[in-house]
């Protein structure tokens, strides 16, 4: 019995020192070390951070009293336009993508992405990413601030949300039609991921997949590897046209592991038809 006891020690003892060493390098890889994020990233959440602290804790008042517009100022392809490179393409459309931050009941920050659709401010996102929240706070890539004025349409299942701003003379998004996509077709997505600001992936449609028995209809499947941060941006055919917004992807273990390049988005046609019910 004494030895297994000594054996128990010196085993506890290996485990503290190897523990200990690795320790260093554990921590290296963390990717929420502040260290990680990037100085203007740092820069432009301290504003953000200002902003949400002026403001009235109204938006769960905004969200149960939608607004309505009688007409939406939709930009689109001119027709015949040539296929662009991923790199005007990104240039293009990087000014229509927003980042939407929300502060909810216990003062904790959250992030998002989003899209511009009018040049007066209607913003789409996701449900989940106002989900809660009781400031909401839309930033364009140009770093001006503004904060929501007014819900237009939202569905919890479709996961789709449609914010008002006021502004003038926003960039918009040029609309697609996701009933022509089809699967192997390129897609980018420009989104916040982990709150690196506008950043691009380049990927494909990998398949539809359908969900109306579980009431959120169908799903584009898109390899673009995206994070947390990319919900509610864009996914964008190689028009320069938003087809998709980013919703989910599949993770286990409390968004720890993350099964590489499976990621699903509400078909742009889907999330339109909310505001002409």
């Amino acid at each position: 019995m004494k030895k297994y006891f000594q054996w128990g020690i010196n085993l506890l003892v290996i485990f503290i020192f190897v523990s200990l060493w690795l320790l260093p390098y554990v921590e290296s890889f963390s990717p929420y070390e502040d260290s990680t994020i990037p100085d203007e990233v740092v820069a432009l959440d301290a504003e953000i951070d200002d902003v949400l602290a002026g403001l009235d804790p109204n938006f769960q008042e905004l969200y149960n009293n939608p607004i309505k517009l009688d007409s939406f100022d939709f930009s689109y392809v001119a027709p015949g336009r040539m296929l662009v490179s991923n790199q005007d393409n990104y240039k293009e459309s990087v000014e229509s993508i927003v980042y939407i931050s929300i502060e909810d009941e216990d003062g904790f920050v959250y992030f998002g992405s989003g899209s511009i659709l009018t040049p007066d401010g209607v913003i789409m996102t996701n449900y989940h990413v106002i989900e809660g929240s009781t400031k909401v706070v839309v930033t364009t890539s140009a770093g001006v601030h503004y904060p929501v004025t007014g819900v237009i349409a939202s569905d919890e299942l479709l996961d789709i949300t449609f914010l008002k701003i006021d502004a003038d003379n926003l960039n918009p998004i040029a609309i697609g039609d996701s009933d022509s996509v089809e699967i192997g077709d390129e897609t980018l997505v420009i989104g916040h991921a982990e709150g690196f600001i506008n950043t691009l992936s380049v990927g494909n449609v990998a398949g539809f997949r359908n969900y109306a028995s579980q009431g959120f209809g169908t799903n584009i499947q898109i390899t673009n590897p995206i994070s947390i941060g990319n919900s509610g941006g864009a996914v964008i055919n190689t028009y320069g046209e938003i087809i998709g917004i980013p919703t989910w992807s599949i993770e286990y273990d409390e968004n720890i592991i993350q099964v590489q390049n499976l990621n699903f988005a509400v078909p742009i046609n889907e999330a339109l038809a909310l505001l002409i019910e």
